[in-house]
């Protein structure tokens, strides 16, 4: 080791860790105030600056042949909420203007993000979000990533802006504008289906695109399903209610990896032009692409006595208050032993509506179905794969009713919707529902 090295007491273990000493190629270090950090996250969302307890910093200084920093923990000083102190003293090096700072936190993230961070490249290998169907986002990770070219500064404090790596999904449900008296929608889950699981996230200097703060996701792949299941059921009115997202107790907002992907599409039958998909299951066209299917349950509820030739036409009826009122069950279809459409109080069915995606980190996005509104239905009948971790059971149809195909509207009209999106702050997507 070159003898004029200078190294405060509780820098030079740090420090020998840092650089190999044995190739005598550690740089001279000042001996004055070690390296600390400022830190801003952007925007309010689950992981925020009050909670953010500390990061993972890597560095590349000019003239090292190793990283300056490597893998380095900084947490709070006392109880700042955005000063943050490296573990063990580490001092800006003689004659460098500028370092390369990489970091990521939470300090939970180690257990779920494999870091590969050099000069040459840096990389969050294998990023994973299990699939998850019945709680939504309750027990996913957010976690934040942060890149600055700093200069030297009196201090030697380095300011850090940290940006979400993760986008945040909601779904929401209401009934569309106008709808007819008596209607009613009862829904027991909602879930986004075929979303990539795994990637890669990499740092990059320079991004085309200024919203993605030096991030690129990559290596995307293993589609799978994530959404809640409301096993008391929730029932819709003109108000939006959150299915999955963050609400009084609730917190089930999804964290899910940014990506692209087109809408799922139902191929034509070739017999029939007026089908979506037809009877050939082989033939569905993009059985990779995204949509938000929808377990519920369909209603009209009329303060009038049924008729004789009401109850004939439409045998799926239940008579209430005496006779003085009744209900007709729309969806699903359920039939008793002799095959005739009958009233099945308990029975729920899927119903779905494909999406387009284009997720950006940090930024979040909330689906609002509109269900049977003017203008709007109950969606379409999903494909003929529905993935197995959704719910199911002898009240759970799963099958499109007598010459319906998958694709063909379970009403007369499609779910409309609505995507708002914005930088982790509340903001509805209206989508009608086919």
């Amino acid at each position: 080791m070159k003898p004029n090295a200078k190294l405060s007491g509780i820098a030079l273990i740090a420090a020998m860790g840092l650089v190999s000493c044995s190739t005598d190629e550690l740089q001279e270090i000042n001996a004055g105030e070690g390296i600390s950090f400022t830190t801003e996250v952007s925007r309010a969302t689950p992981l925020t600056l009050a909670n953010l307890d500390g990061f993972f910093v890597y560095a590349d200084a000019k003239g090292y042949p190793q990283m300056f920093i490597n893998g380095m923990k900084a947490t709070k000083e006392n109880n700042s909420n955005n000063i943050f102190i490296l573990e063990e003293k580490v001092t800006w090096p003689t004659g460098v203007e500028n370092i390369s700072f990489w970091a990521y936190g939470p300090l939970a993230a180690e257990n779920y993000l494999t870091p590969s961070i050099s000069s040459a490249s840096q990389h969050l290998h294998n990023f994973t979000v299990a699939e998850v169907a019945d709680n939504g986002g309750e027990n996913q990770n957010d976690f934040v990533v942060a890149y600055t070219n700093a200069k030297k500064t009196p201090g030697n404090q380095v300011e850090l802006n940290f940006h979400h790596a993760l986008s945040q999904i909601e779904i929401k449900a209401k009934l569309g504008d106008n709808p007819e008296e008596g209607r009613r929608v009862k829904i027991k889950g909602a879930w986004l289906v075929n979303i990539n699981s795994t990637g890669d996230l990499q740092f990059q200097e320079s991004n085309i695109d200024e919203k993605y703060h030096n991030m690129h996701w990559a290596d995307l792949s293993a589609p799978v399903t994530y959404g809640r299941h409301l096993a008391d059921g929730a029932s819709l009115g003109t108000e939006a209610i959150t299915l999955v997202g963050n609400a009084g107790n609730s917190n089930s907002s999804l964290m899910l990896i940014p990506q692209e992907k087109a809408a799922y599409t139902f191929s034509k039958a070739a017999t029939d032009p007026s089908s979506h998909e037809g009877t050939a299951t082989a033939s569905e066209s993009n059985s990779t692409g995204a949509y938000i299917i929808v377990l519920c349950r369909i209603e009209t509820h009329h303060n009038t006595p049924v008729t004789t030739d009401g109850e004939k036409q439409d045998p799926a009826i239940k008579i209430e208050g005496n006779g003085t009122s009744h209900t007709h069950q729309l969806f699903p279809f359920t039939y008793d032993d002799n095959g005739k459409f009958v009233y099945k109080e308990d029975a729920y069915g899927y119903t779905c509506v494909p999406v387009d995606i284009n997720w950006i980190p940090g930024y979040k996005y909330v689906y609002t179905l509109q269900f049977c509104g003017r203008g709007s239905g109950a969606g379409q009948y999903p494909p003929t794969n529905i993935p197995d971790v959704l719910p199911g059971g002898e009240n759970v149809i799963k099958t499109p009713e007598t010459g319906k195909n998958p694709g063909d509207n379970v009403l007369d009209n499609e779910i409309t919707f609505k995507v708002e999106v914005s930088e982790w702050e509340p903001a509805p997507v209206d989508t009608k529902m086919d």
